[in-house]
């Protein structure tokens, strides 16, 4: 028995439909492809007795109960930092080694339809999930290299972020959240929460193409929590004597790198826009 029918086998035993792909590809190598899988152990045997090279595919979502996060490479590795870095962080799962320096994040599947995505989630992030496929260990890659599991952990349920993400018809602008002036601000990447300026968050480094929980690293605060800020401190200004009311924005607005103050006359007030009169139109 080969390595490759022995690891079709294990999957099928563990309720994975799989079926072959071609050697050193991802190409079905049966008329019907992704269709053709199955946990039947003999039509397993007799597909991998013709072809004993073929690569095992899996084909994910309701039928084998997962969803496959798909990273490629650096630039899948840089995205998924970027979404860590922002508190939309992968929880720890079942991941394997990809032969491109990329991972593959398992996940239980949610019991709903979840669509297959291309960059839904972020550049060069993917996922696999019902309708799709993908190669699972030991298939080997063009270059030669195998697939190769890494993080041993139990399959994770889907993240609930994921989910309304895939969700999200095509073309749909993510939801904005709500300022303390009624007004709205955009996010770019989901829904705004109550945050302190700076959090700490964990941050995965790539170590030869294997994502893995490192360090806890210090964020800077998005455009949105600066904002909010200024915003409260504003307020709390309002309260205090005409002349000290422009010190705390000075403060605050020196506070956040890249700003820079210049004098351009004697202080303020902050005056609610409720009260500001009108403009008057020049005579």
């Amino acid at each position: 028995m080969t390595v490759l029918l022995d690891g079709a086998l294990r999957y099928a035993a563990g309720g994975r439909p799989v079926f072959p792909c071609r050697s050193r590809g991802k190409q079905p190598a049966t008329r019907n492809g992704l269709r053709d899988a199955t946990t039947d152990t003999g039509l397993i045997a007799g597909w991998w007795e013709a072809t004993p090279d073929a690569n095992v595919a899996i084909r994910t979502g309701a039928p084998s109960r997962i969803v496959v996060v798909d990273v490629d490479g650096d630039e899948g590795m840089d995205s998924l930092h970027e979404l860590e870095a922002a508190e939309w962080a992968l929880p720890r799962t079942a991941s394997v080694v990809t032969p491109g320096r990329g991972q593959h994040f398992y996940f239980r599947h949610p019991g709903v339809t979840v669509p297959n995505s291309a960059r839904a989630v972020g550049a060069a992030i993917d996922v696999r999930s019902d309708g799709g496929y993908v190669l699972a260990p030991p298939s080997v890659g063009a270059g030669g290299r195998r697939y190769e599991p890494d993080e041993r952990a139990a399959i994770a349920p889907l993240p609930e972020w994921l989910l309304e993400r895939l969700a999200r018809p095509a073309g749909a602008k993510r939801p904005a959240s709500p300022s303390r002036t009624g007004c709205t601000i955009a996010s770019p990447i989901g829904p705004a929460e109550t945050r302190s300026p700076a959090r700490e968050v964990p941050q995965r480094v790539s170590h030869g193409g294997i994502c893995r929980p490192n360090r806890v690293i210090r964020t800077p605060m998005a455009p949105s929590e600066r904002l909010a800020q200024l915003e409260r401190v504003a307020d709390a200004a309002r309260s205090l004597p005409y002349e000290q009311q422009s010190a705390p924005l000075r403060d605050a607005l020196a506070a956040i790198p890249g700003t820079e103050l210049r004098a351009l006359g004697p202080p303020c007030p902050v005056v609610p826009l409720s009260r500001r009169e009108p403009a008057r139109p020049a005579l």
